[in-house]
């Protein structure tokens, strides 16, 4: 039969990585000591940055909404890509590029005149087939001229 005589702890610090220690006298003169050792570590995670890029601003820029949205078709009839992209901005003329001139049925339908973006509209004319694509290009001012966008193709 053992009987514990007396036993003492140590007092918790609150730095971290110090142990704590605690012994215990036995009734036949042994002493049993544990140590026990706690670490503590706080990682601080900076927030997310956002970043957006604007597309680049074309280098043809032309003197109407309507001037651009009519060079943009012009070249996308012609099959030039690079003189698209003189008025256009890529995500425009990969979207127009992306679907086969259709001819006749791309006619201007005229242009939005209220507010920006300039909404010009190509589809087929009066009388045409009822399933042929709208096209809307939109158009935006900026210091020296129009250029196109963002293309909208609605079946």
């Amino acid at each position: 039969m053992a009987a514990v005589v007396g036993a003492t702890a140590a007092a918790c610090s609150t730095t971290p990585s110090t142990p704590t220690t605690s012994s215990t006298t036995m009734a036949s003169g042994t002493t049993s000591t544990t140590s026990t050792s706690t670490s503590t570590s706080t990682t601080t995670a900076s927030p997310p940055v956002t970043t957006t890029t604007a597309p680049a601003i074309p280098t043809g820029l032309q003197a109407s909404a309507a001037d651009a949205a009519n060079a943009l078709v012009s070249a996308w009839a012609a099959g030039n890509q690079a003189r698209a992209l003189s008025v256009a901005t890529a995500q425009a003329v990969n979207t127009l590029f992306a679907v086969k001139y259709p001819g006749g049925l791309a006619g201007s339908r005229g242009c939005s005149s209220s507010f920006s973006p300039i909404i010009c509209t190509y589809g087929p004319p009066g009388g045409g087939p009822t399933n042929a694509p709208i096209f809307q290009l939109y158009s935006v001012q900026a210091s020296g001229g129009w250029y196109v966008t963002s293309v909208q193709i609605e079946q």
